[in-house]
C-alpha cells in the first residue's frame, strides 16, 4: 500500500467514526486502518486527524471516541502479550502512542471526559470479561 493510499484509508476511518451510529468494537477493519504500520510520523496523525474532528468526534459520536480509545490501549496489550517483536507490531505500537497523544488534550478539556480513562467501561466496550478502567491497562 502506498503512503497516499495509506492516509486515505486513515482519513476514511476517521470519516466513518464521525457518522452518525456507533461503529461496533467489533469492526476490525475500521479500528486496524487507525493504527495501521504505514503511518509514518506523528505528522500524518496530527494533519489526518485535525483538533476540529476529534471535537466533533467528542460531542456528536462519542460512543466512536471512547472505543477508538478503548481500541487504541487494547492494541498496547496485544503488544505487550506478543513482546512487540516484528517491526509491523513496533509500528503499531508507535501509531497507538500517537494517536492517543493527539486524542488526549481533547477529551481532558470537556469536564464530563475528564474521568474517562479512570472510569469503568460501559457493557460492550470492552470485549470479554475485563472491566479495567483504561488507565489501569495503560499504566500497569
Amino acid at each position: 500500500m502506498g503512503n497516499s493510499d495509506s492516509k486515505l484509508s486513515f482519513q476514511r476511518a476517521v470519516e466513518q467514526l464521525g457518522t452518525p451510529g456507533p461503529v461496533e468494537a467489533g469492526d476490525v477493519a475500521v479500528w486496524d486502518q487507525l493504527c495501521q504500520e504505514s503511518l509514518s510520523s506523528i505528522e500524518d496523525v496530527f494533519s489526518l486527524l485535525p483538533a476540529e474532528e476529534i471535537r466533533k468526534l467528542r460531542e456528536d459520536s462519542h460512543a466512536n471516541l471512547s472505543t477508538l480509545c478503548y481500541k487504541v490501549v487494547e492494541k498496547f496489550s496485544q503488544s505487550v502479550e506478543s513482546s512487540c517483536r516484528t517491526s509491523a507490531e513496533q509500528q503499531t505500537v508507535l501509531n497507538s502512542c500517537r494517536l492517543l497523544t493527539r486524542l488526549i488534550p481533547y477529551i481532558f478539556e470537556d469536564p464530563d471526559w475528564c474521568s474517562f480513562f479512570w472510569s469503568k467501561p460501559e457493557p460492550g466496550m470492552k470485549e470479554g470479561a475485563d472491566q479495567t478502567p483504561l488507565a489501569n491497562s495503560l499504566l500497569l
